[in-house]
């Protein structure tokens, strides 16, 4: 009697402890997705196009020279991190 009480506390505290450790594998996947992402910013690029980069497995939409998504995507960009004043000559952030 006293063994399968033995064995039975046993296996309830092995399931107790496996259902603990449940979450923390799932931090640890959420924190290893988050330092494997790629940079989807090229800091030094003066272009949308060339400063932000497609996600994997995406591609950019091809449009005709002369269009407007044409124009915004080659649209000359400040460099990065560079102040952006506001209308009455106060910096945006």
């Amino acid at each position: 009697m006293k063994k399968g009480l033995l064995i039975l506390v046993a296996l309830i505290t092995i399931a107790a402890v496996a259902l603990q450790l449940k979450p923390a594998k799932k931090a640890v996947d959420m924190v290893a997705a988050v330092v494997e992402t790629p940079g989807l910013v090229n800091k030094d690029s003066l272009t949308i196009a060339t400063r932000v980069n497609a996600p994997k497995d995406y591609k950019r939409v091809n449009y005709p020279k002369g269009s407007f998504e044409d124009y915004l995507r080659n649209y000359t960009l400040k460099p990065f991190e560079s102040k952006i004043i506001n209308y009455d000559n106060t910096e945006y952030f």
